[in-house]
C-alpha cells in the first residue's frame, strides 16, 4: 500500500502523488482519470487512473517535482491506496 494526497478544492479536487500535482481529466461512474498539471506547460503525459482504492500511474514525468511547498501535503487528505505501474 502506498498514499496519495487528496487536496479539495471549489471547482475540482486535486491529487498529490510523488511530489506532482494531478486534475481531473476525465470522470466516469467508476473511474477517474487524472492528468499532470505541468501538461500543457511541459507537454507532461504522466497520468493516474483511479477506480477504488486502486491508482494505475502511467507513464513518467519529463519534468521535477511540482509541489515544492510541504505545508500543501500537510493540509492535503491522506489516503491509502493500492499502486498499479504501468509504464
Amino acid at each position: 500500500m502506498s498514499s496519495i494526497y487528496v487536496v479539495a478544492a471549489t471547482k475540482n479536487p486535486k491529487i498529490i502523488f510523488d511530489e506532482n500535482m494531478f486534475t481531473i481529466c476525465i470522470k466516469s461512474l467508476d473511474k477517474t482519470r487524472w492528468r499532470c498539471t505541468a501538461y500543457f506547460k511541459s507537454k507532461c503525459r504522466a497520468t493516474l487512473l483511479t477506480y477504488g482504492k486502486y491508482v494505475n500511474v502511467k507513464y513518467k514525468h519529463n519534468h521535477p517535482p511540482t509541489v515544492q511547498d510541504p505545508d500543501i501535503i500537510e493540509n492535503a487528505m491522506h489516503q491509502k491506496v493500492f499502486i498499479l505501474r504501468s509504464d
